[in-house]
């Protein structure tokens, strides 16, 4: 297990950012630019709710927190990925690219269609 040294001498506050260590050590860089599109594709939501969809890492909220705010910290490392902002506690990406306003179009105008499916299912349309 790879071990953050933080500026603190707390036991408790070591033993977290080890747990979150653990946990981002099985999470693939290549999904990377996926979890960009994720976050981009569902603004507004909580740290929470990205935790429970995505479904390509069980992040912890530790975690989750913590990769964002990496990701925040170290735009180099993190090209073309991010940043994101937290506001009331949701998660919004700062920057949008063409391909992520496509990608946010494509995903409302299915769940669109998918509300006017319940509909036309309940007989109102």
């Amino acid at each position: 297990m790879t071990t953050i040294i933080s500026n603190s001498k707390n036991k408790d506050i070591q033993e977290k950012y080890n747990l979150v260590c653990e946990n981002l050590s099985t999470f693939d860089t290549g999904l990377w630019s996926e979890l960009h599109h994720f976050i981009t594709n569902h603004p507004g939501k909580t740290t929470k709710y990205h935790i429970k969809h995505y479904k390509n890492h069980k992040f912890t909220v530790d975690s989750f927190e913590y990769l964002l705010n990496q990701i925040n910290r170290n735009r180099n490392t993190f090209h073309g990925i991010g940043p994101f902002v937290k506001k009331n506690g949701n998660w919004y990406c700062k920057s949008k690219t063409k391909y992520d306003l496509i990608s946010i179009i494509d995903y409302q105008q299915k769940e669109i269609d998918r509300l006017k499916g319940v509909l036309h299912e309940m007989h109102l349309m």
